[in-house]
């Protein structure tokens, strides 16, 4: 992925090492900036280039929210590792509603550890509904809605073979109304799985003068 591709900000969840290796990554991929979440209990580490104008907002121990600049304008980004568990998963979705944003530019994107519907999954057992149920409810609370996206949506496998082999859409890109203002072009890729379990996932912007149409909305 590093070879393939040039992104600006990089996130790293479950690295298996301590904060130490962040440093050797960073020198790697020539980042001059980055922050890690192991100081709240956290696996998440984001990175980004020295020419890059990025602020740390806020870490958690399922979070990491930089404040960026694209062209002119501040994009809130927010990485996300949640908890395999729905009852921790909860503190999450407490930590990002209370982040609301207002008309800053706001975007979402990585592990949620969790479905919309079990139409997200091939296989394997299904999830709690009341898990799923919380996850919609946080989403439509804050406003938040998918953002496009190409390649295989399947971004997590178990590794099993046969019969116990399943998939599940765990990785995903949210955007608040906001972003999509000026982003609406904002697509998310899938790439291919390689040594993770995970898909990795490339998120690209293309800022236009004129938005086109009218943006996705919900409303209660």
């Amino acid at each position: 992925m590093i070879k393939s591709h040039t992104p600006s900000v990089v996130a790293v969840a479950e690295p298996f090492v301590g904060e130490h290796g962040m440093s050797r990554l960073q020198q790697c991929m020539d980042f001059g900036g980055g922050i890690s979440n192991e100081g709240d209990g956290g696996k998440l580490w984001v990175m980004w280039k020295t020419n890059e104008s990025i602020v740390v907002s806020c870490t958690t121990g399922q979070s990491i929210t930089i404040l960026a600049k694209e062209k002119d304008k501040q994009v809130a980004i927010t990485f996300v590792y949640a908890k395999c568990s729905y009852l921790d998963r909860r503190k999450l979705w407490e930590d990002l509603s209370s982040m609301r944003t207002g008309n800053t530019h706001w975007i979402v994107m990585r592990d949620f550890n969790i479905i919309h519907n079990d139409g997200e999954r091939i296989g394997g057992r299904p999830r709690l509904n009341i898990a799923m149920g919380e996850f919609k409810d946080f989403i439509d609370a804050v406003g938040l809605v998918e953002a496009n996206y190409e390649g295989n949506m399947m971004s997590w496998c178990n590794g099993q073979q046969g019969r116990v082999r399943s998939w599940a859409r765990l990785d995903r890109t949210l955007v608040n109304g906001s972003f999509l203002l000026d982003f609406p072009r904002v697509l998310l890729s899938y790439l291919l799985r390689q040594s993770s379990d995970h898909s990795p996932l490339i998120v690209s912007l293309e800022q236009r003068n004129k938005s086109y149409g009218f943006i996705p909305f919900k409303f209660q």
